[in-house]
């Protein structure tokens, strides 16, 4: 796909990924995405398998964004329990452009993102998200690497799990400051709630920082769902799993409402409310 120089979609653009009984076992997805100066784009690409065979899925992406141009990409996951899922991006960002990448997962066995973005240019500012449910056996990974190669670029990471059963999840950032990038700013946020003693989150946070003059942080956080809270919710007459649910809803909100384009996010809450109506 390209978005020729100045050129801004009127509309949000969907780019549907199915997967049926006759597909192959192992299938590849291979997208590019060329961003002319001054265009602007919002892409969602949504993964669905509607059969109960095995699969494994793997998604390449390559990026390159002109100066002054801005794109914002959601990638929804939602495959069955005999799925392994992989996805691939990088990214190539030029002088003034700016980017947000999302990561949605609320179905899948093994599913693994990376993401790779360059801040070449001067002013280029990257936000990175992600919100996963997993439960069963299921596994989430997010890979996100940003290095940040010109002066006085921007990058956010933030990114959600939330774990329940045997589940397992991986989170590793890393940001990179190159040592001809001053007045850099980065930051980097990863929360997760594991609902269940055998549920295991693993994060990875980095920051190698070879210039001065910046402002870089990470933080990291493992626990359960706020009891006092949850007691507050169940003395007006709430049931447990309802009360649950609404608490898992404000832990998403955060990472759902960094989706700046208003109808996916709107279409992602409602299958977010629909996930959590099955987790136990």
């Amino acid at each position: 796909m390209k978005i020729d120089a100045g050129e801004k979609l009127y509309k949000p653009m969907q780019i549907n990924c199915f997967l049926e009984e006759a597909d192959d076992d192992h299938v590849k997805f291979r997208h590019s995405i060329i961003m002319e100066e001054g265009s602007a784009a919002e892409v969602m690409i949504n993964y669905f398998n509607f059969s109960e065979e095995p699969r494994t899925i793997e998604d390449t992406m390559e990026i390159r964004i002109g100066e002054g141009a801005s794109l914002e990409v959601v990638r929804l996951q939602i495959v069955n329990l005999s799925t392994r899922s992989t996805t691939l991006t990088t990214v190539q960002q030029a002088a003034g452009s700016s980017m947000s990448s999302h990561y949605v997962s609320l179905a899948g066995c093994n599913v693994t993102n990376s993401l790779k973005v360059n801040l070449c240019g001067e002013k280029a500012t990257h936000q990175a998200s992600g919100l996963s449910f997993t439960q069963q056996n299921e596994h989430t990974g997010n890979d996100i690497q940003i290095n940040h190669i010109a002066h006085n670029c921007t990058s956010n990471q933030l990114f959600k799990h939330v774990l329940s059963d045997s589940s397992t999840g991986a989170f590793a950032g890393r940001i990179t400051v190159n040592k001809d990038a001053p007045k850099t700013v980065a930051y980097q946020k990863s929360a997760n709630i594991l609902l269940d003693a055998r549920a295991k989150m693993n994060i990875q946070p980095q920051l190698e920082i070879y210039a001065d003059d910046v402002k870089c942080s990470h933080g990291a956080t493992i626990g359960k769902l706020n009891e006092e809270a949850l007691f507050y919710i169940l003395t007006r007459g709430i049931g447990e799993k309802e009360a649950k649910k609404i608490l898992l809803q404000a832990f998403a909100e955060e990472a759902l409402n960094s989706i700046s384009c208003v109808s996916f996010r709107e279409n992602i809450r409602q299958r977010l409310i629909l996930s959590l109506s099955s987790m136990r």
